[in-house]
């Protein structure tokens, strides 16, 4: 489980930390980013197994057909 109390700090932003230091900016966009790809991937996960499990099923029932 991502914990994501720093997310919702309103100072935790690229903008607002770029003034104090650019490098720090760029580790949070950075951050910011990772934890998004995070949330995707446990969406399109799942979706991913249930297309190859369609396409394993759509394989067999074309070669008994055939």
């Amino acid at each position: 489980m991502v914990k994501k109390d720093y997310l919702s700090n309103p100072e935790f932003d690229p903008a607002i930390i770029e003034n104090k230091s650019k490098a720090a900016a760029g580790l949070c966009s950075w951050v910011l980013n990772i934890v998004k790809f995070w949330d995707v991937i446990q969406e399109v996960g799942p979706l991913r197994k249930q297309l190859e499990e369609a396409k394993d099923q759509l394989e067999t029932a074309t070669v008994k057909l055939n």
